[in-house]
């Protein structure tokens, strides 16, 4: 015996009456969701990829990015450092520290003649940053005086050391370079120090760019 037709009729209304509920709930909830993730892409902050570090040519005339430039080293890192020495010259020879070996500083003395007398000039590049300026904490009696915006220290003398000579060093405080002059009184001492050249720190690893035309 076959089911009513009318009882077949009845339950397939129903399922169509709750059919389209049961389609446009997640439609909706989906409009609604990407509404919203549109909005918050709308209003957010616009994100860029930073530009890559520009190269630049360090002092040895490679090309890298400024914070890979090497520190400069040996006599031509010394030239460089300090452009008023010459490790060709026959007034200048290497200083040798038999007891340190290769474990001790690089370091050239120069002679000078100021008015009649005599100067020496020490270009250095020390063993440690720290081990340099704390040698010459204990070579001075005085405090240094910070200069060129604090990038140096100058150490002076302001009595005679044994010999009778007066000695002053301008040291690097962020790298191991140091000039050392020696000569018979404060004033010519000064003087053959104000003669010494030295690169500006900002310029020690890395070559400055061409200049502005005008």
């Amino acid at each position: 015996m076959t089911e009513p037709a009318p009882a077949r009729r009845g339950v397939r209304a129903t399922l169509l009456r709750w059919r389209a509920p049961l389609v446009l709930v997640p439609l909706l909830v989906a409009i609604v969701y990407g509404g919203a993730v549109g909005a918050q892409m709308l209003w957010a902050e616009p994100t860029s990829t930073p530009a890559p570090e520009p190269v630049v040519t360090c002092w040895d005339g490679s090309e890298e990015v400024a914070t890979d430039c090497p520190a400069p080293t040996g006599p031509a890192g010394l030239r460089w450092v300090f452009p008023s020495f010459r490790p060709g010259d026959q007034r200048c020879s290497k200083v040798v520290y038999e007891d340190k070996g290769a474990s001790g500083p690089l370091e050239y003395s120069c002679r000078t003649r100021v008015e009649g007398t005599t100067a020496r000039v020490r270009y250095s590049e020390r063993s440690s940053l720290q081990g340099g300026l704390t040698y010459f904490d204990k070579r001075f009696d005085d405090d240094p005086q910070p200069v060129a915006a604090g990038t140096r220290l100058l150490y002076r003398d302001t009595a005679p050391r044994r010999d009778g000579t007066y000695e002053a060093t301008l040291a690097y405080v962020n790298l191991p370079y140091a000039v050392t002059v020696n000569a018979v009184n404060e004033r010519l001492r000064d003087r053959v120090l104000d003669d010494v050249r030295l690169r500006p720190e900002r310029y020690l690893r890395v070559r400055p760019g061409p200049a502005p035309a005008e």
